[in-house]
């Protein structure tokens, strides 16, 4: 079975990992009177989000992938569950890069990622400009709310 990829945000670590106890993950968008708050969450179309990730934010910020893998937050599982999933971090320079992210450059960074070397030349830039899309939203919808950006992986 493959995984499943789902970006979301955080106010903080600990809540972020609170993600794996939530029923009927992701909570509904507007949620009953005392319900759990909805989730801001996008699907990551199967962007994983180590290296696909460190090779987008090696396009966006031109910092080189080695440096960007060594960041403590580059893809760290926080919390793992056998039946749940896990919890990866995703790096606050990332996020920022991706916040800035205008609609003129989305078709562009999609071109140029889609030839990163882990999709083995499968990806397709238009999936590749819903997902910056999506992101680019999640990301600075994150920002504005002093929030992290994270994925949870299901299998």
């Amino acid at each position: 079975m493959n995984p499943v990829y789902e970006y979301f945000a955080a106010p903080s670590d600990d809540d972020a990992v609170r993600v794996l106890e939530v029923a009927g993950w992701p909570a509904p968008a507007v949620p009953a009177v005392g319900a759990e708050p909805s989730w801001d969450v996008i699907d990551g179309g199967g962007i994983e989000p180590t290296a696909n990730l460190a090779d987008l934010e090696e396009l966006l910020t031109g910092v080189d992938y080695d440096s960007i893998v060594e960041n403590p937050r580059a893809g760290a599982t926080l919390a793992s569950h056998d039946t749940h999933g896990m919890v990866i971090t995703v790096t606050d320079e990332l996020q920022r890069a991706a916040a800035a992210l205008g609609g003129n450059r989305l078709a562009p960074v999609a071109a140029e990622w889609s030839h990163a070397e882990e999709f083995g030349g499968e990806a397709s830039p238009g999936d590749l400009r819903a997902f910056l899309t999506h992101l680019a939203g999640l990301a600075d919808r994150a920002l504005a709310r002093d929030a992290r950006l994270y994925c949870r992986v299901r299998y």
